[in-house]
């Protein structure tokens, strides 16, 4: 008999690297953000992202 686990998302998602910032830099955002109304494309620093790369925005209304 072979027994199966289900595994939640939190479970399996990575966690965030402090000062990495990758999730501002990498994706393309097509929603607007404050300071950038036209959303970002990949690859482009999000200007929500501080000096010491943390988003800004993370937890409130107005993050994406």
């Amino acid at each position: 008999m072979t027994q199966t686990t289900a595994l939640s998302a939190d479970a399996v998602a990575p966690g965030c690297r402090a000062g990495c910032g990758g999730c501002c830099i990498a994706p393309s955002i097509s929603s607007p953000i404050p300071g950038m109304p036209n959303g970002k494309p990949a690859g482009v620093r999000c200007v929500q992202l501080d000096d010491d790369n943390l988003c800004q925005l993370f937890g409130t209304p107005q993050r994406p």
